[in-house]
C-alpha cells in the first residue's frame, strides 16, 4: 500500500505480513533505535531502543548516496539516506527503513519516505511513493511533475487542485487502489 501521511496510525500496527506500507514520514514522527536484545533477565524485554533526534538532525549526520530514480516519466538523480529503525508510534515494533531524499536541497532533506518493505531499495520506494500519483489518474493532469512540492505546501493528504473536475480515477486524499487479487487469500479452516 502506498498512502499520505495522514494514513499513519496506530491502525497499521496490525498489518500481516504480506502487506507493506510505503508513506510520507512525519516531520515530528518519533523514531527509535531498533528494539536490543534479550538480556537474560526476568522481566518483559524492551520494546524499542533509544529515541532517534529529530529528522533535520539525522539529515545533518546521514550519509546521503547518489541514486537513479525514475517518476514522474523521467528519470533524475536524487541523493538518498536510509535509517533502519522503529516507528514506535505507528507500527509499534515492525521494523521499518526512512528513506531521506534530498533533490533540490543543498543540506538537510526534501523528502522523508517510510516503508514497511525492508527488502525494497531506497530507488524503488521512492518511485513507489511517485507513483501513487500517476496511479490515481493524477498524470493525465499534468500534475505530477511538481505533486511533492504542492503537497509539501498544502499538507499531508490534499491533492492539488484540477480545475473543474477531479479525475474520475484519483481515490481519495492520494490512497492507491488495491483489488483483492493484491492481497493472499486467508488459509482454509479445516472442519
Amino acid at each position: 500500500m502506498v498512502a499520505d501521511s495522514a494514513y499513519a496510525g496506530k491502525v497499521l500496527r496490525g498489518l500481516p505480513d504480506t502487506v507493506t506500507w510505503t508513506t510520507r514520514l512525519r516531520s515530528n514522527a518519533g523514531l527509535y533505535e531498533l528494539a536490543p536484545g534479550r538480556t537474560g533477565r526476568r522481566g518483559r524485554p524492551k520494546m524499542k531502543g533509544a529515541k532517534l533526534p529529530s529528522l533535520a538532525e539525522l539529515a545533518k549526520s546521514a550519509a546521503f548516496v547518489p541514486t537513479s530514480v525514475a517518476r514522474y516519466g523521467v528519470t533524475t538523480t536524487v541523493h538518498v539516506a536510509v535509517v533502519r529503525c522503529l516507528w514506535y508510534g505507528v507500527f509499534g515494533p515492525t521494523r521499518v527503513q526512512v528513506v531521506l531524499v534530498r533533490d533540490k536541497a543543498k543540506s538537510g532533506y526534501d523528502v522523508a519516505l517510510v516503508s514497511t518493505d525492508l527488502s525494497a531499495s531506497p530507488a524503488e520506494i521512492v518511485e513507489r511513493y511517485a507513483a501513487r500519483l500517476v496511479d490515481n489518474g493524477l498524470a493525465r493532469h499534468g500534475t505530477c511533475a511538481a505533486s511533492d512540492a504542492r503537497l509539501r505546501h498544502r499538507g499531508p493528504g490534499r491533492l492539488p487542485r484540477l480545475g473543474r473536475a477531479a479525475p474520475p480515477a484519483a481515490a481519495p486524499r492520494g490512497v492507491e487502489s488495491v483489488t483483492s487479487s493484491h492481497l493472499p487469500l486467508p488459509p482454509a479452516r479445516s472442519p
